[in-house]
């Protein structure tokens, strides 16, 4: 594993990116559940590049979490969906039944 001085290019770009996961993680909590997948993908690259050169340490334990709450919340949202759906067929097979 090379070393990396601290203030690398490298360490930057792997801030940036678990930077970008982590808030588009917290944004697809609160808006939009497709962010996820992005949030999910930064913080992939982030840790790629953190096991790949060995800088950026610090910044492991946000890209989990940020690859955590995006996969968690992703998952659920398709749950969420999957549940509407079938409640909606259920509904109009009851619907259509007492007619």
């Amino acid at each position: 594993m090379a070393t990396v001085p601290s203030g690398s290019p490298v360490e930057q770009e792997i801030q940036t990116k678990t930077t970008h996961a982590i808030i588009a993680a917290v944004l697809g909590f609160l808006c939009c559940p497709l962010i996820d997948i992005y949030a999910i993908i930064a913080a992939n690259q982030a840790l790629a590049m953190i096991n790949q050169t060995g800088a950026g340490q610090q910044h492991r334990t946000l890209a989990t979490v940020a690859k955590f709450f995006g996969i968690i919340h992703l998952g659920l949202a398709v749950l969420g969906i999957l549940l509407y759906i079938v409640l909606m067929v259920v509904g109009i097979a009851a619907g259509v039944a007492n007619q």
